[in-house]
């Protein structure tokens, strides 16, 4: 069986990313949950309300794309600002299988449209592009995805790229993804990216068509599983680890 982490944010849009959350010591009344890891937090104080296995190490996959999209938020100035997909943007995506958005070398795309695409199709050359353009390389990029992790009090995460492809040195914990999602549910403009169902990019120098990127949560209101009170989240799967959430 995969093994799989939920973590969730109950109800609670404003959020307070400051306080000290308050922490359960040991793993809550079993409710019958099927996932290896859970964990659910008030998002406004930091309560912790259930824990399964909540500190133990495992891989975030393409959870791991919540915190490179705050990140590139932070970073950036202009949304609307354009950029050129390189070699180096797409690189290893297709090798190691990793989702893709399916942009082009020579493409000509917003900041805006790579961070779509790296929510919704969960596409790992839409977050190799936001790092290369953002720090120059990969490795910069992750340096200040960890440092803001730890702001975040994620103490027991590390990051090791900017898309959640398995590396035995790419961990967090249920708990930290609680911590980590608490604070990019704290920026409205990511709040406005994370709960989006689809975004169209028009036509651009490589492509004759709109395309349309549709949001793999099927947790969203309108969606398979749609639940009226979700206002975002990621999915992930690495072989290693198994489905997250």
């Amino acid at each position: 069986m995969c093994k799989k982490i939920l973590s969730f944010l109950l109800v609670g849009i404003c959020l307070i990313a400051t306080l000290t959350p308050i922490r359960a010591l040991e793993n809550s009344e079993d409710i019958g949950l099927t996932c290896d890891y859970a964990v659910a937090i008030d998002a406004k104080s930091g309560l912790v309300l259930y824990n399964k296995n909540m500190d133990e190490r495992m891989y975030p996959a393409s959870m791991t794309k919540v915190m490179t999209v705050i990140l590139a938020l932070e970073l950036m100035d202009d949304m609307k600002k354009t950029t050129v997909i390189t070699q180096s943007d797409i690189d290893t995506v297709w090798e190691t299988g990793a989702s893709s958005a399916n942009f082009e070398v020579g493409e000509t795309v917003t900041y805006e449209d790579l961070l779509y695409g790296a929510i919704l199709p969960s596409g790992a050359d839409a977050t190799r592009a936001l790092a290369n353009n953002l720090c120059g390389s990969q490795e910069a990029f992750v340096d200040k995805m960890n440092e803001a992790a730890k702001n975040a009090g994620a103490l027991d995460t590390h990051f090791a790229n900017a898309s959640g492809l398995y590396d035995p040195n790419h961990y967090t914990t249920a708990y930290d993804m609680a911590l980590i999602a608490r604070m990019c549910f704290n920026n409205p403009t990511f709040l406005t990216i994370d709960s989006a169902t689809t975004y169209t990019i028009p036509p651009t120098n490589k492509t004759k068509e709109a395309r349309v990127f549709s949001n793999r949560n099927l947790l969203l209101p309108g969606r398979t599983y749609g639940y009226e009170y979700c206002v975002g989240g990621k999915t992930g799967f690495v072989g290693e680890g198994g489905y997250t959430y």
